[in-house]
């Protein structure tokens, strides 16, 4: 439905539709969403967490049990036609930049394969303040996300700004950049 001019549009062809990623209102439109699928997973004993396509559920329930929740959780988007794929029974999980171990209690960063984060120019017009603690930000991701100072070093070199000569993470802003 799309308000313009005092009056009200809406699609009469086909009246399941898309919201493309990227588009005007998609973040909105996906936190929307996410909200009323954990409003309908409320009566279901887990916890449940949701940021726009991606969510994590735990539970403390035996392989079965997590097995036929799982199948409730299947019903309920596919009777809102979303798709949705779960694996379930996991004990180690990456979610967004995390990898979860829940035998040992510890998370860690994690980057997907092939992912590399763009950062900001060091020669953007940004103001030379946000440009200069952009490598101090990074820095303070990866503590943050960390669960101890292992963790904090195994990750450092996996890290696509890694300096291995300062062993610090300083991006392109103390180097050349094309």
């Amino acid at each position: 439905m799309l308000f313009s001019a005092k009056s009200t549009w809406w699609k009469r062809t086909d009246p399941s539709f898309d919201v493309t990623m990227g588009s005007l209102d998609g973040a909105e439109t996906c936190e929307l969403v996410a909200l009323y699928i954990l409003s309908q997973l409320q009566h279901i004993n887990i916890n449940v967490g949701i940021y726009r396509d991606d969510g994590l559920a735990v539970c403390r329930t035996t392989p079965r049990q997590t097995e036929i929740i799982k199948k409730e959780i299947c019903k309920m988007f596919a009777n809102n036609n979303i798709k949705i794929e779960i694996e379930a029974n996991k004990k180690v999980v990456n979610f967004l930049d995390l990898t979860l171990d829940l035998h040992t209690g510890t998370y860690k960063p994690y980057l997907k394969p092939n992912n590399t984060p763009l950062y900001v120019h060091k020669q953007s017009n940004h103001p030379p303040l946000i440009i200069r603690n952009i490598p101090e930000s990074i820095n303070r991701r990866l503590t943050n996300i960390s669960s101890n100072e292992t963790t904090f070093n195994c990750s450092i070199p996996q890290h696509p700004y890694h300096n291995s000569n300062t062993s610090t993470l300083m991006s392109a802003y103390t180097e050349t950049t094309g």
